[in-house]
């Protein structure tokens, strides 16, 4: 699928689904924003709980599915067989709560799987 294609997905729908049936799903509440002119407060608030931890400016939906992809396969992930993942990278990966961080979190409920950053 191209970039153009994935951008295409409505939220909460099937970006791609993995040789092993796994669906990898868009959620936008996770995707990056445009951080430039925010302050500290404007930042927490736009990266708490509520309204999502987001991924680095630049990040690229491809990448995101590459990152929960990569999880996933790392934890043998199966179908009907729900998980939490988590990895923690070299390099920053998102922010969440206002703070830059390195680790990204996949929830997979035994067949949808989605990815955001979190704090370790």
């Amino acid at each position: 699928m191209s970039t153009n294609d994935l951008y295409a997905v409505p939220d909460g729908q099937t970006l791609v689904v993995l040789a092993t049936g796994v669906e990898i799903v868009r959620r936008r509440k996770h995707e990056p924003i445009n951080m430039d002119g925010l302050d500290q407060q404007q930042l927490v608030s736009r990266t708490a709980k509520k309204s999502g931890s987001k991924f680095l400016p630049g990040t690229r939906l491809e990448q995101i599915v590459s990152y929960t992809e990569a999880i996933l396969t790392e934890n043998n992930a199966v179908l009907n067989t729900s998980g939490i993942y988590t990895k923690t990278f070299a390099d920053h990966v998102g922010v969440a709560s206002g703070v830059r961080v390195r680790t990204i979190t996949v929830l997979f409920d035994g067949r949808y799987a989605h990815a955001f950053p979190v704090a370790p």
